[in-house]
């Protein structure tokens, strides 16, 4: 799939686990909807299947790439998995092209590009909007959230690297609604307030007058 078709994914077309396309990788319960993962070697992407592999086409033939990608380590431990990765023979077998002491792991002369579906609350329009987004993949290294197809620069742990993470944004709407509305009520009290104010300080004006006047 070319990177402008993945791109043109209409993300929240997809709101029923049975029917998730093919190239879908899985399904968000949580938020509800089909959730998309794909790795791109220039125009050209392919999506990962549940046990984190690619393929794509080489001079005719079918490569089948691992995307499960470790952090590198920075002492004798050598590369850090969050999980059980698959493990691999040679650099053949990454998509990074880096195979480490039988892990994949980044290669610093080509970063990984991934697409992710990314789905979040516009507060202006009280909607939820999802769309396909693509940036540096999992474990690079990145500067600042844009950076990342995850829009998450940092783990708190091992450093600025991108972090792909799933938030719960059900809740998103409720929030906003319920905050200005607080904020609404806010405004109001303070202009009744300040109307109920300078009222009393009219008619206690008003009232100074008139005592004058008598004297």
């Amino acid at each position: 799939m070319k990177k402008d078709e993945v791109l043109n994914i209409d993300v929240l077309k997809f709101t029923n686990p049975k029917e998730c396309p093919e190239y879908s990788n899985d399904y968000d319960y949580t938020n509800g909807h089909c959730t998309f993962r794909f790795f791109c070697k220039g125009d050209d992407c392919s999506s990962v299947d549940k046990k984190g592999y690619v393929q794509f086409n080489s001079n005719g033939q079918t490569e089948n790439l691992n995307t499960n990608i470790c952090i590198t380590g920075n002492d004798s431990n050598g590369p850090f998995c969050f999980n059980n990765q698959p493990a691999c023979k040679t650099n053949a077998d990454c998509f990074t092209n880096n195979c480490l002491n039988s892990t994949c792991v980044i290669n610093k002369d080509a970063p990984t590009i991934e697409c992710l579906d990314e789905y979040y609350y516009r507060s202006l329009t009280f909607s939820y909007v999802g769309k396909m987004r693509c940036g540096l993949g999992q474990y690079e290294p990145c500067k600042k959230n844009d950076d990342c197809a995850s829009k998450s620069c940092g783990d708190g742990i091992h450093g600025d690297i991108c972090v792909n993470a799933r938030w719960d944004r059900t809740n998103d709407r409720k929030n906003d609604i319920i905050t200005k509305l607080l904020i609404l009520i806010s405004i109001i009290i303070a202009i009744i307030g300040s109307c109920i104010f300078h009222k009393k300080a009219t008619k206690d004006k008003k009232k100074e007058m008139e005592n004058i006047n008598k004297v």
